[in-house]
């Protein structure tokens, strides 16, 4: 988990069973994954990448789904499997839309975050299975209780591309513009910072690089780290 952050966006799928996380992880991230509509169907934590947001080296997640009065002796039991929640840098709390308890699973989606002490961590709520809906009476309640969802179906691959535009803004707003002096003969570090970053200037002098570039902060303390080791 923490090699894995030094130059990784997580954004973890969390949501109430049978919501759509798995599909709306294929539907993001293209990837096979496990779709069945029965009660714990996903028990492991499932990480791909998302080819969209390549350049920023984002990591989808999906963690097993809640239940409303989820037993301790079940919190504990999955305690290792979520424990990943709270290194996340954004969570997406999945609901279904088309339930008539969407609402109460939402709240049961923060009870078990809370548990966890990922309570604090940014999130933005997806409205999923739109598809199912007859009129819009549903979408425009949501809209007025909950701030800014992102509405879908990802199962039909609609307004999918929101979600990928919710985390774009996530990453923007945690990007760090650094300068860093690094050693001309340091190849190592000067080439992971052109793969990871969006370099906006480079300098060169007899013994140093200035290098201007754009960056998590984790990837910023991994290279400070790195150099002053």
């Amino acid at each position: 988990r923490k090699s894995r952050r030094k130059d990784a966006f997580l954004i973890v799928l969390a949501g109430y069973t049978n919501a759509g996380k798995s599909t709306l992880m294929r539907a993001l991230t293209g990837a096979d994954v496990l779709i069945q509509d029965k009660l714990f169907a996903t028990l492991d934590t499932t990480i791909r990448t998302i080819p969209e947001l390549a350049d920023q080296k984002a990591l989808l997640i999906d963690t097993v789904g809640f239940i409303r009065k989820l037993p301790h002796s079940l919190v504990a039991s999955f305690h290792s499997t979520l424990e990943i929640v709270k290194d996340a840098d954004l969570i997406l709390k999945v609901a279904d839309i088309s339930d008539p308890d969407y609402q109460e699973q939402l709240k049961t989606v923060d009870h078990v975050l809370a548990e966890l002490d990922a309570g604090t961590v940014p999130s933005r709520i997806v409205m999923n299975k739109v598809d199912l809906l007859d009129d819009d009476t549903k979408i425009t309640e949501a809209k007025h209780i909950f701030e800014n969802p992102v509405i879908v179906s990802a199962a039909q691959n609609v307004h999918t591309n929101k979600v990928l535009e919710a985390i774009k803004d996530e990453i923007g707003s945690k990007m760090q513009t650094v300068i860093m002096q690094i050693d001309a003969g340091d190849g190592k570090t000067i080439a992971q910072i052109h793969a990871n970053t969006e370099v906006l200037a480079e300098h060169f002098t007899d013994s140093n690089v200035e290098i201007k570039f754009r960056c998590s902060p984790a990837f910023a303390s991994a290279i400070r780290k790195q150099i002053n080791s």
